[in-house]
């Protein structure tokens, strides 16, 4: 069972707007916003989604099925992290409650693309998520329109999303994934501002010769944890 996309056992605070994933079921909470209540699950943490249909939020499932097909050990993805800028500032300058709802609408537009460019959300991590792509130009796609999105979306607060995208190897086992590629894919990102989608050379080296893409002027920054300096490029998205 499910709390916003996160596993629960024992008890649990929900409020209105909430969302309590039961399997295959979604309900979502209404009712009077001034007060909150508690849901109390007997459940074991992890409950398996139906075939093909990983539960989003969750780990499990990430090397099972992703589009149908078993994926092995490994395989060369496109690895986007996404991060909200200021996340802890707009609980003091909104209140929790108005916070909430402008994270669970940042949640609503991010979750649209994934499925829109078959995008799998392999980890919600903080408030922001790790989502793997088989394709570059679906990798792409899906940040340039993240972005256009949030802007044309109507909130309490401006929402803008650091993204970092990366291709590479990447490793799994039941329960996680890892590798270089996605620890490098997570340096892009922390590199990003609000607003950014930020590419690493070798992506933008895969990418270009399509022509599909524009470009801003690429920086050079060091990785903790990768020895040297990196090119990287900032995609241009805006009309």
């Amino acid at each position: 069972m499910y709390v916003n996309g996160s596993a629960i056992t024992g008890s649990a605070t929900v409020l209105p707007g909430d969302s309590i994933g039961i399997a295959d079921v979604i309900i979502d909470l209404e009712g009077d916003a001034s007060g909150g209540g508690t849901v109390v699950f007997s459940a074991p943490a992890a409950t398996a989604a139906p075939a093909g249909r990983p539960t989003p939020g969750t780990d499990a499932g990430i090397r099972n099925v992703w589009r149908g097909q078993d994926l092995g050990p490994g395989g060369t993805l496109s690895i986007m992290f996404t991060d909200l800028e200021k996340s802890t500032n707009m609980v003091t300058e909104l209140g929790e409650r108005e916070a909430y709802q402008v994270l669970k609408l940042h949640n609503q537009v991010l979750r649209e693309q994934f499925t829109a460019f078959r995008g799998h959300e392999a980890k919600r991590i903080g408030d922001g998520f790790l989502v793997l792509f088989a394709s570059v130009r679906d990798a792409l796609n899906c940040a340039v329109n993240i972005q256009r999105q949030l802007i044309a979306t109507p909130s309490p607060e401006p929402i803008r999303v650091r993204i970092g995208i990366h291709i590479g190897e990447v490793l799994w086992d039941e329960n996680d994934i890892f590798g270089s590629a996605v620890n490098f894919a997570a340096r892009v990102s922390a590199e990003a501002v609000g607003g950014e989608v930020l590419i690493s050379a070798l992506l933008r080296e895969v990418i270009a010769p399509s022509g599909e893409f524009g470009f801003e002027p690429s920086r050079t920054v060091p990785l903790k944890g990768f020895k040297g300096e990196h090119s990287l490029t900032p995609l241009r998205w805006r009309d």
